[in-house]
Parts: C-alpha cells; structure tokens; sequence
C-alpha cells in the first residue's frame, strides 16, 4: 500500500510543469481587485529544460505487532529535451533525459550511490501502449527502471490543468478541486470523496523578466475508504500540501513545486492487519535552457 501511494504523488509534484526561483527583479503585483487567468504552458516538441528534483520518504509498517521502517531518499539533476508531443497528448511520447545526477540513498552504506544511469542519457519512448526506457541503446531494468515506470507508465494521466481553477482568480481566492480530477491523476488509493476535501488558492502575484509569475498552494485531505464489495478494507487519512510558485500566463514552463504528503492507513484483509504511517517531501525545479 505504501508504494502504492507514490503515483500519485509523482502525477501531482512531478506532473506540473514549472520551476525557477523567483528574482531581486520581481514586481509584485498590488492591485487588490487584479484577477488572473492560470494557464500553464504545454510541453511542446523541441523544449529543453533543466529539472531538479529532490525527494524523500519515511514509512513504518507494522504487520502482526512487528514494525518495520522504511527510507528512501533520491536526488536528480537533469537536462530534459521533448522530441515527440503529439498534438492533445498529455506526455509526451519521446524525450530524453541526460542525467548530470542521479543519485538514491543507500541505508547500508549510509550514503547515497549513483544509480547505472547517472551521467548518462535515457531514451524514453512510448511503443504501442507502454513506454521503454534505454540507455545507449540497451533497455534500462529493475531496479532503475521503476520511477520511470511509475512516472510515464501509471500515474500523471490528465495533468495539474485539471485543478486549475476554470475562471479569473484573485490573489488570496479559493476554489474547489473535483475529487474526478485527482483520480483521473492514476492513484491507486481509494478515497471518499464526499468526506474528502480539496482546494487550491492563489496566494500571490509577481511579475519577472516580462511574465506573469503566481504562486498557488494546493490543499488535500483525503478520507481513504474501500469500494464497495472490496475483500480488502482499507480506511485512513492522507493529507497533501503542495506549493507551485511559477510562471501561470502560459508563455514559459518555469517554476519550482513543492509537496508534502502525510500518510496513516488501515489495510485490513481476512485476519491480518497491516498498518502504515508515512511522510513524503518532494521538491522540483525546472528552468528554460537554450
């Protein structure tokens, strides 16, 4: 269950895209009764970017009064280059990814390892129905193969646009997210979406080397509970925060997310218990490269 919940985590942090850090040369935006139309800018063929991600994880689960802990931590540097985007495509179908870091932590060590594919570059192509991933023209494998699986081969289906609010927002304004937009996101885990709540709000406005710039702070907090005629029951709560500060008039993908996720989930099947409380952080940064 716990893995489970990385999907979606990646379709809300990683699928937005933005990144950089706001400038000394920001004007922020004063005029209280200002509204502002959120459009993020589509990848498009021939993009390239630079994208920082950073991200940890802790869980302990407890199976049968035993708890176990578990940690992940990863660290990426890469430049990113669109090749293919089929016109309405929501990702596109190929791209690669020259990896300067790819780095995850290694508990027995107790330091972090560069994974197979750090300073290399990695193919990945949609074929048919599912995605590949190469690297110098051999296919990439367990175990490095699985974030990329995750990421292009099971969540991140609609994108954030789908959370984006459908009128001109004012800065300090509020809206409702539809619980249909983050399931369409590819979780797995299964929430109650009447006891559930979602919100985003603009919480401020700037402008930067010509752009409009917003920083908009998303808000989830998810009741888990099993469908109906489900043999597994599972109930709990997830609370997710995310931060995206970036370019929101379309014209660039820049801008940095941060998110947050809280985790504490009941799994109950036949006479077995299984118990899991995890924190999440995640932190991407994506800057134009020419």
């Amino acid at each position: 269950m716990f893995r489970k919940l990385i999907p979606l985590a990646i379709a809300i942090a990683l699928g937005v895209t933005g990144a950089g850090g706001r400038g000394d040369d920001k004007k922020v935006e004063s005029d209280p009764n200002a509204t502002f139309t959120i459009k993020l800018r589509q990848e498009q063929a021939g993009d390239k970017r630079e994208a920082s991600v950073t991200e940890t994880s802790r869980a302990e689960v407890t199976l049968a009064d035993k708890t176990s802990k578990q940690k992940d931590e990863k660290r990426f540097v890469c430049i990113e280059h669109i090749i293919d985007m089929p016109a309405k495509a929501t990702k596109p179908t190929k791209l690669t990814r020259e990896y300067k870091t790819a780095q995850k932590f290694d508990e027995k060590a107790n330091a972090f390892k560069a994974t197979s594919y750090e300073g290399k570059t990695v193919t990945i192509e949609k074929k048919g129905t599912a995605y590949e991933f190469t690297v110098e023209g051999k296919k990439l494998e367990l175990p490095d193969s699985v974030d990329f699986n995750n990421e292009f081969n099971k969540g991140n289906k609609d994108r954030i646009e789908a959370m984006l609010p459908k009128k001109a927002v004012k800065v300090g304004e509020s809206w409702p997210i539809d619980p249909e937009a983050v399931k369409s996101l590819g979780s797995e885990i299964p929430f109650d979406a009447t006891k559930s709540k979602m919100t985003g709000k603009l919480t401020g406005a700037y402008t930067k080397d010509g752009k409009q710039w917003g920083i908009i702070a998303f808000d989830f907090d998810l009741v888990v509970a099993s469908p109906e005629k489900a043999k597994q029951s599972v109930s709990g709560t997830i609370k997710i925060n995310g931060t995206l500060d970036a370019v929101i008039d379309g014209t660039a993908s820049e801008g940095t997310m941060k998110t947050t996720i809280k985790m504490n989930v009941i799994s109950k099947e036949g006479g077995g218990e299984l118990k899991i409380v995890a924190d999440m952080t995640q932190e991407k940064t994506i800057k134009t490269v020419k």
